[in-house]
């Protein structure tokens, strides 16, 4: 109690706290009931109301001294909230129109109760909330039911003690100030009573006492109870709120009978009464507390007997009974039947020796004690399996307890049949036969995993349906689903290599996409189309289910591989370019445009760029071996445009010796002549190499002797017979030949000493045998090449010849470009019936990448690359695309070979081809014939089909026990299942992982068809009761499972 509600009860003058006084009721049929504080619910009580009148309609109304204010409508209405000290009226009118005013209910301010809200416990109104604070003079308590208060007797204190009556009700209090003012609490809930006994009458049965427990009582014996203590929960009660009602009963049959009269804490055993089979006793005890009542208690059993031992026989046989024909104990309850045998044992521990001898029967005795105990472990260790809080574990312990209960006998299950509902309650939906169902429901799910789509009667290549991400998903649900079956479901789970191969395809689809990922596009173009190579490259090893897992966004335009993949084309269509650019290329090569520095540095950048291109790329460049030439011819021309200007320099130089300017005329005419004809045309100043002027006879000089002037006139028709046969040779270059060597002997041997030396055009006529004797040595590895019978080495020979020609000079190029047998042989190289025309081939080649080629296709494509000439492969662009091609070919021939042995054993090989088949990249699957591709898909969903076959068999056989029992029919059912498991190939058999079951559900049909032959035999049986005994030890002895299918398979008893 707080301090604020001491001081007002100290404050408040004894005289002051009477009982409040009770206004009288008006003169009205209409009531109004409920608690009348602000904000509480009341009711217009209409009980007295003629049954007649038909309510229409109730108003309520606030009323201050002579105003009445209309405050609601409906028959239960909330006090609103300002009404405090005024009062409130209802009037109710009938469909006739009679109206009818209850009573005025006065409205109160309000009060807080509180306290202890339970029996015996104190409760108060809190005063010191009030604002401002009254003294009280006066209170009362009230029991508060349906609206309706009942003034509790003498209840007129500030504080209560809580009476018994008021436990689970609700309470309020009024009271009143000196000033005459009325106050009232709101309503107080009071805790309903929990009564608790000592001894627990579910545990412990409660004593007897007037005799010593080990032994048995006798006629004329006085017996007295201990009677339980209770409280309400943890509180003490007083005495005078509890009462005790007894009522001793004795044994009649398998049941107790009242005593008449026995209804006192003693009783005193009649005389007579083992002749009125009084034998064995027990009384009940009835706890009330108020009006409530606890839940009975028994005493322990106390026996009846003249003859200890006798009555302890007696008692022992009395532990059995019979069911179905069969023994069983008699079992009123598990500690009941404990408490039993521990009263038996102690009494038959009290006989003495000679009295234990004449217990005939304690072996029933001893067997129920072993049984008791081995029951109550099972029972102990339920216990400890329902707190359990993992679900798998509870689940796995009940079934460890459902097998060791499986092996209990009738007379061990007869102690408790509690037992067995509460190992099925513990399994839940696991004593069902759902585990099959989800085993079903999860091969669905893992075949939904694969796209197996057809077309007509073509089948698609299998894939994945989902993406990546997905795929993870769904294959996670699968795993959790699959962990949450018992261990003898998750062996029958199919199609887990659909599932295994997905997560390693997953794992190297996962390796695939990390290394796409790490594409940098901001390194050399070189990397990065060495990366974009690497990854297609890593892509075409996928197999057809791996590249359905790539994103299609990783090959976008726009994307890093996309980027990377094209880094080098900018620079392959500049050097290219730069090559269309200067040179003409063609049967005849051609420079152009070459004309300021500029041109040399963009030729010589072009060079540069070349080299850092990957290999691929730099094949796509036609005519990079003339630019690199054009770079060295224009080094060789520039040395030659230097000399040429350096000699202009000397022949416009006056007084220069004529010695020296025809020297330096003649080595510069060499170099220049020493030129190929696309080097000359890179000599823009030859125009300067002018011939020297033969110097003319000084004046003053003597005129020249007769045999010098004849000398002069041969020399000087020498040279112009060398200009003209020199210049252009105008028949074939064998006569060409012929006429220099016939100048060569003329100039020799035809012409003087003193002759010779007007010849000024010698060096060049030296030079053209010089030619001559070049170009002669060319044609003859020209007429090699032409005579070469194997087409690899022609060619080889053709480009030495190619190559052999462009180091010849202008003029030697020219003699040999007018040679038949150079001419032919150059012609040679664009006849398709000789050689393969490479740009075509190339293309070719590309389009294996699209997947649409046949095995015969890239053979045949094979055998063109092969003729080719080691040079001619090397130009081809896209071996590699052929290399992979002839490298899957191999494999797809392979397992062709795989393929065509299947049918030596279908049952091993058909597996392990599909496998094989599925290991296969989406190139090699492509490669494999249509038919034979077909075939192997749909072997492959028929075999995931028929799959189904022997799940559905698993779930029938799963389905001959429900909740631990086998079904009706039984035996028809398990004809069947036999019949359709024979009905199964040898694969199909083997996924059958519970066939255990089947052929367990036979046995046990045999086993009680035998147990029904001796109870059968006991009909024809000269001793009936010895054949009714063995029989009787035979049902014993089966299971609960096997009692219930004998009482199922033979419902009737034999008599």
């Amino acid at each position: 109690m707080d301090k604020a509600k001491l001081f007002l009860m100290a404050a408040a003058p004894a005289a002051l706290i009477v009982p409040m006084e009770v206004q009288a009721a008006e003169a009205s049929i209409v009531k109004i009931i409920g608690n009348n504080i602000e904000g509480a619910e009341i009711t217009a009580e209409t009980s007295l109301v003629p049954k007649d009148k038909e309510i229409v309609s109730y108003q309520w109304f606030s009323v201050e001294g002579e105003n009445q204010t209309q405050i609601d409508v409906g028959n239960k209405i909330s006090i609103p909230a300002g009404l405090a000290d005024k009062a409130i009226i209802v009037k109710v009118t009938t469909k006739d129109g009679t109206e009818y005013l209850s009573d005025k209910m006065f409205v109160h301010p309000t009060l807080q109760a509180t306290g202890e809200k339970y029996v015996n416990g104190k409760v108060y109104p809190e005063i010191n909330t009030l604002n401002p604070k009254p003294v009280m003079k006066s209170y009362q308590w009230y029991f508060f039911d349906n609206g309706k208060k009942t003034p509790i007797k003498a209840a007129t204190n500030i504080e209560l003690t809580v009476p018994v009556e008021a436990a689970g009700k609700q309470l309020v209090v009024e009271a009143k100030s000196e000033e005459g003012k009325n106050y009232t609490s709101n309503p107080i809930s009071i805790d309903a009573l929990q009564l608790k006994l000592d001894p627990d009458p579910s545990i412990t049965p409660l004593k007897i006492i007037g005799y010593s427990p080990e032994k048995f009582v006798l006629p004329g014996d006085t017996l007295s109870v201990v009677t339980p203590t209770v409280k309400d929960d943890t509180r003490d009660l007083k005495a005078d709120q509890v009462s005790y009602a007894y009522q001793w009963m004795h044994k009649m049959g398998d049941s107790y009978s009242y005593i008449s009269g026995a209804t006192g804490a003693t009783y005193k055993i009649p005389a007579d009464a083992l002749e009125n089979q009084i034998n064995k006793l027990v009384v009940r005890v009835i706890v009330t507390v108020g009006t409530t009542e606890a839940v009975p208690s028994y005493s322990e059993v106390v026996e009846v007997a003249n003859n200890p031992a006798e009555g302890l026989v007696k008692s022992i046989d009395d532990l059995l009974g019979n069911s179905n024909k069969a023994i069983v104990y008699k079992s009123l309850g598990f500690e009941q039947f404990g408490n039993e045998l521990t009263s038996l044992t102690s009494k038959y521990t009290a006989l003495t020796a000679a009295a234990k001898a004449n217990v005939t029967n304690y072996d029933i005795l001893k067997r129920a004690i072993e049984d008791y105990k081995v029951v109550k472990s099972i029972k102990n260790q339920i216990l400890e399996a329902q707190k359990l809080v993992d679900g798998t574990a509870k689940i796995q312990k009940f079934k460890v307890l459902d097998a060791e209960y499986g092996k209990l006998d009738l007379l061990q299950r007869s102690i408790d049949t509690s037992i067995y509902p509460d190992i099925q309650t513990g399994l839940g939906s696991a004593s069902q036969n759902t585990d099959i169902a989800e085993v079903i429901e999860i091969n669905k799910s893992i075949l939904g995993l694969l796209d197996l789509s057809t077309a007509g009667s073509s089948f698609a290549l299998v894939t994945y349906k989902d993406s990546l991400s997905n795929l993870q998903e769904n294959i996670k649900k699968i795993e959790d689903r699959i962990t949450k079956l018992s261990s003898e479901y998750k062996s029958t789970v199919q199609n887990l290599d659909i599932l295994n191969t997905a997560k390693a395809d997953i794992k190297k689809v996962q390796a695939f996409l990390d290394k796409a990922n790490k594409i940098d596009v901001n390194t050399t173009a070189k990397k990065q189309v060495a990366a974009a190579k690497s990854i297609h490259t890593a892509y075409e090893k996928l197999n057809v289910k791996q590249q359905s897992l790539v994103p299609s966004s990783l090959f976008d335009t726009g994307s890093n591989l996309a980027i990377a993949e094209t880094a080098e084309e900018k620079d392959v269509i500049y050097v290219q370019s730069v090559i269309d650019k200067y040179i003409t290329l063609g049967s005849i090569t051609e420079y152009k445009g070459i004309d300021s520095i500029d041109d040399i540095k963009e030729i010589n950048k072009a060079l540069t760029m070349y080299k850092t291109l990957t290999k691929d790329n730099a094949k796509k460049v036609t005519g990079y071996t003339e630019l690199l030439q054009l770079q060295k011819d224009i080094k060789a021309a520039d040395n030659v445009t230097a000399q040429i200007e350096k000699y202009k320099q000397l022949f416009d130089t006056v007084g220069v010796n004529d010695s020296k300017l025809n020297s330096t005329y003649s080595s510069t005419l060499n170099a220049l002549n020493k030129l190929t004809t696309l080097q000359k045309s890179l000599v823009k100043n030859s125009d300067k190499l002018i011939s020297p002027s033969p110097s003319e006879q000084p004046p003053g000089d003597k005129p020249l002797p007769e045999a010098e002037v004849k000398a002069k006139e041969l020399g000087t028709a020498f040279v112009a017979k060398i200009n003209l046969v020199i210049a252009v040779p105008n028949s074939s270059f064998a006569i060409y030949a012929q006429d220099i060597e016939k100048l060569v002997n003329e100039y020799k041997s035809g012409l003087t000493s003193a002759a010779r030396k007007y010849v000024t055009n010698y060096n060049e006529l030296k030079a053209a045998e010089k030619d001559v004797k070049a170009v002669q040595s060319f044609i003859k590895k020209a007429e090699t090449a032409a005579m070469e019978a194997d087409l690899k080495k022609r060619y080889a020979k053709i480009q030495s010849v190619q190559k052999a020609y462009l180091s010849l000079s202008a003029n030697q190029q020219k003699l040999a470009g007018a040679d038949e047998t150079y001419k032919n042989l150059i012609a040679s190289l664009t006849n398709d019936e000789i050689y393969t025309d490479l740009t075509e081939l190339d293309q070719e080649i590309a389009m294996l990448a699209d997947g649409n080629a046949s095995i015969e296709d890239i053979k045949k494509l094979e055998g063109k690359y092969k003729n080719l000439s080691a040079a001619e492969q090397k130009k081809i662009i896209n071996y590699s695309i052929l290399k992979q091609a002839m490298a899957d070919v191999k494999k797809v021939e392979s397992f062709i070979t795989q393929y065509n042995r299947m049918q030596e054993n279908p049952a091993k090989n058909i597996p392990n081809v599909i496998k094989a088949f599925n290991a296969l990249t989406a190139q090699q699957a492509n490669l494999v014939p249509s038919q034979m591709r077909d075939d192997i898909i749909k072997e492959e969903k028929q075999q995931r089909e028929s799959n189904d076959l022997a799940l559905d068999l698993v779930s029938k056989i799963d389905n001959l026990v429900s909740s631990g029992e086998y079904i009706t029919n039984l035996k028809g059912e398990v004809g069947q299942l036999r019949s359709e498991y024979e009905a199964l190939s040898t694969v199909q058999k083997s996924l059958v992982k519970n066939y255990s079951k089947l052929t367990k559900a036979e046995n046990d049909l045999a086993k009680v068809a035998e147990v029904r032959a001796l109870e059968e035999a006991i009909l024809n049986a000269d001793d009936k009761q010895v054949a009714r005994k063995a029989w009787q030890n035979s049902f014993n002895k089966l299971s609960n499972q096997l009692e219930k299918l004998y009482l199922i398979e033979y419902p009737t008893r034999i008599e």
